[in-house]
C-alpha cells in the first residue's frame, strides 16, 4: 500500500550538483594546495576534499580530511582539527561508517569546547546527532539536534537552523510524533521563505505531502504541497525532484480511484528518474506502479512491478524497501489464493518493522497476516492480528489501517456468529470510512491541476510576448506614445466628468450602497449556513448509507437472512430521513430564491387541525398521547390553505416528538387585533433556553432527537416560519424543561 511504504521511502532531501563545476573546482584547489603552507593549507585541504564530496564519496576525499587534520594537530590549529573531524564525521555517516562517525563528532564536540568555538561544536552536535539516528538512538539524536538548534539560534545563523529542523522532523517521522514533525518541517520552511531559499522550500514542501498523503490522509493538503513543490522545481529545472512532486500528486489521484490519471503521474516520475539513472527512485516508483495495478486487480502486472522493485532493492542492500516489496508481494499472492507464499512474504516484512518497533507499519502487516489466517477459518489467531492492528493505528494515527482492521474485524465476528460484536465493529468501521471520506478532494485536484496547467501557458504566453516585444520597430513604439497620450488626455477629461456627476449623487448612493450591502451580507450568511446544512446532513447519511451498500455489495453472499433485514431496514430508515431532509432543502430554497407564492384565501381553521390529526393519528396512538382540540367551528384565517396546513402539521409532529407516552397535547385559539392566535401545547421535554432565541434561523439549525430517539431533518421550523411570514403573520414560542411548550402562530383573519 502507497501510504505504508512512502513513510520509510522518503525521497525528498536528495540534493544535486554539477559534476563539472566541482571537477573544475578540484583542479583549482589542488594547484593552491602545492603552494600553501600552515593554517591555510589546512583550509584548502578542508575545502579540497568538500569539493571531492560533491562527485566522489570514495575513500579519496578521506584522505585530505586526514591530511587535514594532521596538519593542524603539528601546528595546534584547533579550528583546522574540528573542522576535519567534523568533515570526517559526516562523510563516514554517508558512507555508512556510523560508529567512527559518532567518534568523529565526540572528539569535534570536546575539542570546540575547550576552546570555546560554539559554532564548530553546533556542527559537531548535528553530526553526532545524525549518528546517533542512524544508530536508532532517535531520543539521543533529537536532544542533541536541539542543542545545535539553540547555538545556531543564538548566533542567528538562519540556514543551519532551518537544517537542523529539518533533520528533526525526518527523526519525528521515525518516532511517529507527527505533531513535532509538522511543527519541525512548519518552522523551517518559514525559515527557507525568510531566506528567499526555493530549493529548500520545495523540500520541505516535499515532506510535508508526504506526511499529509502517507502518514494522515489528509489529501487537500498533501496537494497543496505537492503542486507548489512542482512549481518551484520546474522554475528551476529540477527534473530529479520532480519525480516526487508527480509522486504525491498521484498517490492522491490513486486515493480518489482515480487510478489512469495516477499511472499517468507515476510513469512521468519513472521517465524523469530513469533518465537520472536514480536506483533508489525507480525501485520506489516501481512499487507506486505496483500499487496502481494492484488495485485494477491485474495481480500479475502489479506482482511484476513490485518484483522490480524488490530485486533493485537487494541490489541496493536497501532493507526498509525491501521489506515494503516483500509485504506488497505478500498482498499479490493473497490475491492469487496461494496463502502460505503470501504468509512467508508477510513474516519477512514483519520481522524487519518488529525489530524497529515500526507501529505504523506494523498496524498494515497484522491486518495482512490476520486476512490470512481468516481464510484459513482460524479465527481466533485472526481477531488476535486485527485487534493489535487496531492498538498500533490508533497509537500512530494510521486511518487507513484502522478503517480495514474494524472491517475484518467484523468479518470475523460474523463467521463466528457473534452478531453483536460484529455490528459493533461494522459501525466503527463505517464512522472511520465517512471521516476519511472528502468529496471535495476531487475537485481540489482538478482544481490544481488546471492552476498548474494554466501557469505553464502563462509563462509560455509571457515569453512569447517577450519575445514580439524585441523584434517591434522604433516607429511602431513612437505611434503607440502619441496613442498613449491621447487616450490619457481623454481618460482625463471624462474622469473629471464622472467625477462631478458621482459628487452630486454621493449621499443618495452611499446610502443605497449601506443598504444593499447589509442585505448582501444577511443573504451570504443564509447561503453559506445552508451550504453547510447541505454539506453536513446529508453527507453523514449518504456516506453511512454508502458503508452498509458495500456490506451488502461484498458480504451479501455469506450473511445469513436476519442480518440482511436487519441491515435492509437500516438503510430504508437512513433513505426514507434523507429524502424528507432533502424535501425540506428544496422546500426552503424555493421560497428563499420567490419560486414559492402564497395563494390566500379565508378558511376554517378547524377542519385543517382535524384532517392532520387523522394523518399523525398512528403517531399519537403509538405513544398513547391524548389530543384535544380546543377551537371551534368558524375560527376563520385569510392565508394559503396548503401552507397553514403544513405548519400545523410540522408543529404536531413536533410535540408528538418530544412528548413522552401518556402525556397530552391541545390546540386552542384567540381573537383580537385583527389576528387569530393558534396554539399547539404539549406537556414534553421542553426546549432549552439557549435554543429558543435563535430556534427559527438557518444559521444556528436544531435538530434533536425525540424521546424515543426519532430523527428530524431539523429545518421544519425554518421553513415554518418562512411559510407564516409569507402569510403576513408570526410565530412564537414558551418553552419550561420538564413541563412542556407552546408553540403560537398568528394570522390575520381577515383581506384587510
Amino acid at each position: 500500500m502507497i501510504f505504508f511504504q512512502t513513510k520509510y521511502l522518503i525521497l525528498f532531501l536528495l540534493l544535486i550538483s554539477s559534476g563539472l563545476l566541482a571537477q573544475s573546482k578540484v583542479d583549482s584547489l589542488k594547484n593552491l594546495l602545492n603552494d600553501a603552507e600552515g593554517e591555510r593549507y589546512v583550509d584548502i585541504a578542508i575545502e579540497l576534499a568538500d569539493a571531492y564530496r560533491e562527485i566522489d564519496s570514495s575513500r579519496k576525499l578521506f584522505s585530505y580530511y586526514e591530511d587535514a587534520l594532521k596538519a593542524s594537530d603539528k601546528i595546534n590549529y584547533p579550528k583546522g582539527k574540528i573542522e576535519a573531524l567534523n568533515r570526517l564525521a559526516s562523510s563516514s555517516i554517508k558512507l555508512g561508517k556510523v560508529s567512527e562517525a559518532l567518534s568523529y563528532s565526540i572528539q569535534a564536540i570536546t575539542l570546540a569546547d575547550e576552546n570555546k568555538l560554539v559554532k564548530l561544536k553546533a556542527n559537531a552536535l548535528r553530526d553526532f546527532a545524525n549518528a546517533s539516528f542512524k544508530l536508532g538512538k532517535k531520543d539521543i539524536a533529537i536532544v542533541k539536534f536541539k542543542e545545535a538548534l539553540s547555538i545556531y539560534s543564538e548566533l542567528k545563523d538562519s540556514l543551519k537552523m532551518g537544517t537542523v529542523l529539518s533533520e528533526m522532523g525526518k527523526v519525528y517521522t521515525y518516532l511517529n510524533d507527527t505533531s513535532q514533525m509538522i511543527d519541525s518541517y512548519n518552522k523551517s520552511l518559514e525559515i527557507y521563505k525568510n531566506l528567499g531559499n526555493r530549493e529548500r522550500m520545495g523540500l520541505i514542501y516535499l515532506n510535508l505531502g508526504s506526511v499529509y498523503s502517507n502518514m494522515l490522509g489528509e489529501y487537500r493538503k498533501a496537494i497543496e504541497y505537492g503542486f507548489n513543490a512542482l512549481e518551484i522545481f520546474d522554475d528551476l529545472g529540477d527534473d530529479l525532484h520532480k519525480t516526487s512532486c508527480y509522486l504525491i500528486i498521484g498517490s492522491a489521484h490513486e486515493y480518489l480511484g482515480n487510478l489512469d490519471k495516477a499511472l499517468e503521474q507515476y510513469q512521468k516520475s519513472l521517465e524523469l528518474c530513469s533518465k537520472s539513472k536514480n536506483k533508489y527512485l525507480i525501485a520506489n516508483v516501481e512499487n507506486y506502479i505496483g500499487e496502481v495495478y494492484n488495485k485494477k486487480h491485474d495481480i500479475m502486472s502489479a506482482l511484476d512491478h513490485y518484483s522490480k522493485s524488490l530485486k533493485i532493492y537487494i541490489e541496493l542492500h536497501n532493507q526498509e524497501g525491501i521489506a515494503v516489496a516483500e509485504n506488497n508481494i505478500g498482498e499479490c499472492y493473497f490475491k492469487l489464493g496461494e496463502l502460505n507464499k503470501a504468509l512467508d512474504h508477510y513474516k519477512k516484512s514483519f520481522k524487519y518493522f518488529n525489530n524497529r518497533n515500526a507501529k505504523f507499519q506494523l498496524s498494515v502487516l497484522l491486518v495482512n497476516i490476520g486476512n490470512v489466517y481468516f481464510k484459513r477459518k482460524d479465527y481466533n489467531s485472526a481477531i488476535n492480528n486485527y485487534k493489535q492492528a487496531i492498538s498500533y493505528a490508533k497509537e500512530t494515527n494510521a486511518l487507513e489501517s484502522l478503517k480495514d482492521a474494524y472491517k475484518a474485524l467484523s468479518h470475523a465476528y460474523e463467521a463466528m456468529q457473534l452478531p453483536e460484536r460484529a455490528l459493533s465493529y461494522l459501525e466503527s468501521y463505517v464512522e472511520v470510512k465517512d471521516s476519511l471520506l472528502n468529496l471535495d478532494n476531487l475537485a481540489m485536484i482538478v482544481e490544481y491541476d488546471a492552476k498548474y496547467e494554466a501557469t505553464q501557458k502563462e509563462k509560455k504566453i509571457a515569453l512569447l510576448k517577450k519575445e514580439q516585444e524585441f523584434s517591434a520597430v522604433n516607429s511602431e513604439l513612437q505611434k503607440t506614445l502619441i496613442f498613449l497620450l491621447i487616450a490619457i488626455s481623454i481618460l482625463l477629461i471624462t474622469t473629471l466628468v464622472i467625477y462631478y456627476r458621482k459628487y452630486r449623487q454621493k449621499n443618495i448612493l452611499n446610502q443605497k450602497l449601506a443598504e444593499s450591502e447589509a442585505h448582501l451580507q444577511k443573504l451570504n450568511f443564509t447561503k453559506d449556513k445552508f451550504f453547510s446544512i447541505i454539506a453536513h446532513d446529508l453527507r453523514g447519511p449518504l456516506g453511512t448509507l454508502s458503508g452498509l451498500t458495500e456490506i451488502l455489495d461484498e458480504d451479501a453472499e455469506e450473511m445469513d437472512k436476519e442480518s440482511i433485514v436487519e441491515l435492509s431496514r437500516d438503510i430504508h430508515k437512513i433513505s426514507k430521513n434523507t429524502i424528507n431532509l432533502l424535501n425540506n432543502l428544496l422546500t426552503w430554497a424555493s421560497v428563499q430564491i420567490g419560486k414559492v407564492e402564497a395563494s390566500k384565501e379565508i378558511f376554517d381553521v378547524k377542519p385543517v387541525i382535524d384532517g392532520n390529526y387523522e394523518i399523525l393519528k398512528e403517531n399519537l396512538n403509538r405513544k398513547n398521547i391524548s389530543f384535544v382540540n380546543n377551537i371551534s367551528d368558524s375560527v376563520f384565517i385569510y392565508a394559503d390553505r396548503n401552507m397553514i396546513s403544513s405548519v400545523i402539521r410540522n408543529l404536531m409532529h413536533n410535540a408528538i416528538k418530544f412528548t413522552h407516552k401518556n402525556g397530552s397535547i391541545t390546540t386552542s385559539y384567540e381573537q383580537n387585533n385583527g389576528h387569530i392566535a393558534i396554539s399547539i401545547s404539549d406537556t414534553g421535554i421542553g426546549i432549552p433556553e439557549e435554543n429558543l432565541e435563535n430556534l427559527f434561523e438557518i444559521g444556528s439549525k436544531i435538530s434533536t432527537y425525540g424521546t424515543e430517539n426519532e430523527m428530524g431533518t431539523g429545518l421544519g421550523l425554518i421553513l415554518s416560519k418562512e411559510f407564516i411570514e409569507k402569510n403576513n403573520g408570526s410565530i412564537e414560542v414558551i418553552s419550561q424543561m420538564g413541563k412542556g411548550t407552546t408553540f403560537t402562530i398568528k394570522l390575520p383573519y381577515t383581506k384587510n
